[in-house]
């Protein structure tokens, strides 16, 4: 009788062995979204962490695992990645904590509203960029002479649009009109309406009493193409 209960004791213990192998290891599903991520932001440096799983979770063992990413999904801050088993059709998604960096002009002091940027206001840095509402400038060049239009603190990064280009045209300014043509060119004066920097459009009123609206291609020089 000992002896009975001893197999069926064996017996049954290999059945729960059994049942457990059948069950999907978890592990494998965060690993599987991490790699996925991993593959797709190769060409960035990211930190990418997996959150755990809830371990009462319990999914049929698959050999078939395929992760992909869920429509309107991106990989940035809080993301998540699906992972579905090919062979019986189920799916999780498993939650990745990702953090992405590179190199960006960062403010070396607290720069103030309308001044002018320095050399030594600025530095590169490597900073955390994902969470950024637009990317951030990667060459200090493109940050000096400029102007910030609200107020930078201390170690934030600068972008594009935190920046005005020093105008270099002041209303009411001669200014000289190049009008560029079919294998033309024609020049003439007038006076600007508006003040700009280098790239942007601002009118003209000509000396004949024409309002023109070119792009500033030059200290006192608007480019017009008819």
């Amino acid at each position: 009788m000992i002896r009975f209960a001893l197999i069926l004791t064996s017996l049954l213990g290999l059945g729960i062995t059994c049942q457990a192998a059948d069950k999907q290891d978890l592990s494998l599903l965060t690993r599987t979204a991490e790699q996925f991520a991993r593959r797709q932001l190769a060409d960035s440096d990211a930190k990418i962490t997996a959150r755990k799983l809830d371990p009462n979770l319990s999914l049929p063992a698959c050999d078939s695992l395929e992760a992909y990413l869920p429509p309107n999904g991106r990989l940035s801050g809080r993301s998540t990645v699906g992972v579905r088993c090919a062979r019986d059709g189920w799916s999780i998604n498993v939650t990745l904590d990702i953090q992405l960096f590179s190199q960006a002009v960062v403010a070396s002091r607290a720069i103030r509203a309308g001044e002018v940027i320095q050399a030594t206001d600025v530095q590169l840095q490597r900073v955390e960029i994902g969470q950024l509402p637009s990317p951030p400038l990667g060459s200090i060049d493109q940050a000096l002479g400029k102007t910030p239009v609200v107020g930078i603190g201390q170690g934030i990064p600068l972008r594009a649009d935190m920046l005005r280009a020093p105008a270099v045209i002041q209303p009411g300014q001669s200014v000289r009109i190049l009008v560029n043509g079919d294998g033309f060119q024609v020049s003439g004066e007038g006076k600007a309406l508006g003040q700009a920097a280098l790239g942007q459009s601002v009118s003209i009123r000509t000396n004949n009493g024409q309002v023109v609206t070119g792009v500033v291609t030059g200290v006192g020089q608007v480019t017009v193409t008819p």
